[in-house]
């Protein structure tokens, strides 16, 4: 948890550097409640449903795409509410190309690879809920993702307030 912590700190600090943030928004995150259940070395967080956003998969041994919601954000990677005919038959580890990944306060979209870490049940009937980690990160895409983290961040605490 003191990891989790450090992070979220380390994240404030380089939004702030970047201009992300205003000063009074850190005091917020000073104050978000970080449960045990974050056990990661890097922060996620949650889309809210209302801002849900489709991102483009694509195998990396076939040319079919398919679609799906990202659930959930870190610098590291994402989860995707899939349909389960797409993914169920897939084993962990398996390599993704993703597409078209819009996030807020970002002026083009995300594209790159990724490996299937995850497979949980979904709250939707027939569907999954996919992790995946993103490999060969460049700082453009670490930035805009850690920017979309502190964006959904942000919206939390202020619908808690």
């Amino acid at each position: 948890m003191k990891q989790t912590l450090l992070n979220l700190k380390s994240m404030a600090s380089r939004a702030i550097n970047d201009s992300v943030m205003r000063s009074t928004d850190i005091s917020a995150i000073k104050d978000v409640e970080i449960t045990p259940s974050q056990r990661r070395d890097v922060f996620r967080v949650s889309l809210p449903a209302y801002d849900r956003r489709t991102v483009t998969l694509q195998h990396k041994s076939s040319d079919a795409e398919f679609s799906g919601q990202i659930v959930d954000i870190s610098i590291k990677g994402f989860c995707v509410e899939l349909p389960a005919i797409h993914v169920d038959f897939m084993p962990l580890g398996e390599r993704f190309r993703y597409l078209d990944m819009e996030l807020p306060d970002q002026r083009m979209t995300l594209s790159g690879d990724a490996v299937l870490v995850n497979l949980r049940p979904s709250g939707k009937p027939d569907a999954l809920s996919a992790g995946f980690a993103i490999t060969n990160r460049d700082p453009y895409a670490e930035r805009a993702l850690m920017r979309a983290a502190l964006y959904y961040q942000r919206s939390a605490i202020s619908w808690r307030v």
